[in-house]
């Protein structure tokens, strides 16, 4: 019989959602109580299941790390924070090299070279920016105060 509970319990698994029970499988949930059992356990699952998450979690940076943390443990948030004066030596690099070329350029007779070397220079500079404002976002954000609409 134990076999038997076993392909009624497969027939039952395999039925789609709120589709009616066959004959036979209905008949047999009437009578073995092992079965039925497991029947309305299943369901009470799916209806659990089917409801929303009553839990209310905060949402902040460290709930989200934590979690990560928690599914991930080989995870390591790393900072990587360039600091200022940095940002400042380089940005006087690039227009060292920038000054340097065009007191250079004046005897170069290739007009080609010169208009790659400035597009080089100009994707160089944006570069510059976008990493600077990408990597100092907070200090950004801090510093410029937003108004919000009455």
């Amino acid at each position: 019989m134990k076999q038997n509970c076993e392909q009624y319990m497969e027939q039952f698994l395999s039925l789609d959602k709120g589709e009616h029970l066959p004959f036979k499988l209905s008949m047999h949930l009437l009578f073995c109580k092992k079965c039925r059992a497991q029947v309305r356990a299943l369901t009470k699952a799916e209806q659990l299941a089917a409801r929303p998450l009553q839990v209310k979690t905060p949402v902040t940076s460290e709930s989200i790390i934590n979690a990560i943390k928690a599914t991930v443990p080989e995870y390591n948030q790393k900072k990587y924070k360039v600091p200022i004066p940095l940002w400042i030596v380089a940005g006087a690099l690039i227009i060292a090299m920038l000054f340097v070329f065009s007191l250079l350029s004046n005897r170069a007779v290739n007009g080609t070279l010169e208009f790659t070397t400035y597009l080089f220079f100009a994707l160089v500079i944006t570069s510059y920016v976008v990493f600077f404002i990408g990597t100092n976002m907070d200090f950004f954000v801090k510093k410029i105060g937003t108004k919000t609409a009455a």
